[in-house]
């Protein structure tokens, strides 16, 4: 796990220069202060509303400047159990206090690697990145209102599927172009990238594969069709992406490449299919498990927003060379 965060460079945090005896004094305080709470109302809260209070305490321990995509997947995966058989929840909430007592004692050893990590190019590609995000979404809003909420939109469908900030806002800018021809509103927009995201997490895709489809869909929105090498994409690399477009059309998922190579899938049919098979498409996502590469998305997203804000805000990120 240490090769992987280092060579990833994931474990960029803003506030490097506090000493690592605090760093780890605070991850362990947060994380046994959230576990005594756990062990006090494991019978009575439901597990999802447990598993959003590890994410929050895990993101707080983000910011003590340590990596926790591991220990949240395994922490939401202890309490979801939870809620499955309250019978075996004593077990369970010792369990997770035996992963908290791992970290604890991993923190010692990693806090000083993680921090010597911090590279100048992970803040400049993060702050780049939010850049070309901006850019985008300047092109499709008007004034900074719509930019704020377009920013935010694309945000929240990131992370709430846990799928690539910037390939997710580039769906977005291509299917917003044609939002008047689609007959769409912003908040539609946002509907039809959510689906679209939230797809790619049921069909397992890594974050390489759900990139390129993110790409791929993009470039056939652009071009007003879906066919040839942007639909062989779609169909092996985002397959709950081409059922939930084929059911949408009442076709099968065989059927869509004769459709494709006809012209038939265009923007419109494709975004209608789409629209048809929300409710659908929401319900598989419901069920969908958090991964440890979902994590790691999910917080290289974080980072990225972050130094991208402080350096639209006041040029802090430029100045770290």
């Amino acid at each position: 796990m240490f090769r992987l965060l280092l060579g990833r460079q994931r474990a960029c945090r803003l506030n490097y220069a506090r000493t690592h005896s605090g760093t780890v004094r605070r991850a362990q305080e947060l994380l046994m202060a959230l576990t005594s709470r756990l062990a006090l109302e494991v019978d009575s809260r439901s597990a999802q509303q447990q598993v959003d209070d590890l994410r929050r305490g895990l993101i707080a321990l983000n910011d003590a400047g340590l990596r926790s995509g591991p220990v949240l997947s395994g922490a939401s995966k202890a309490v979801s159990d939870t809620g499955r058989n309250s019978a075996s929840a004593g077990a369970q909430v010792q369990a997770l206090e035996r992963r908290v007592r791992s970290l604890s004692s991993a923190a010692a050893g990693l806090a000083g690697p993680l921090v010597a990590a911090v590279s100048t190019k992970a803040f400049y590609d993060a702050a780049e990145a939010y850049s070309t995000l901006t850019n985008r979404m300047k092109l499709v809003t008007d004034g900074a209102g719509e930019l704020a909420t377009a920013q935010k939109a694309v945000f929240d469908i990131a992370q709430s599927s846990h799928q690539p900030l910037n390939a997710t806002a580039e769906l977005y800018q291509r299917i917003a172009t044609n939002q008047k021809e689609l007959k769409l509103t912003g908040a539609g927009v946002a509907g039809v990238v959510g689906t679209i995201s939230k797809t790619l997490a049921i069909s397992g895709a890594s974050a390489s594969s759900a990139n390129a489809a993110l790409v791929q869909l993009g470039q056939a929105f652009a071009s007003g069709t879906l066919r040839g090498e942007e639909l062989n994409s779609v169909m092996e690399q985002a397959p709950a992406l081409a059922q939930a477009i084929a059911a949408g059309m009442g076709k099968t998922v065989g059927e869509l490449r004769t459709l494709g190579a006809a012209g038939l899938l265009t923007a419109d049919s494709v975004v209608k299919a789409l629209q048809a098979q929300q409710q659908a498409v929401d319900q598989l996502f419901a069920r969908t498990a958090v991964t440890i590469g979902n994590s790691i998305t999910a917080l290289d997203n974080s980072f990225t927003q972050l130094v991208g804000k402080m350096d639209q805000a006041s040029g802090v990120s430029a100045t770290i060379s």
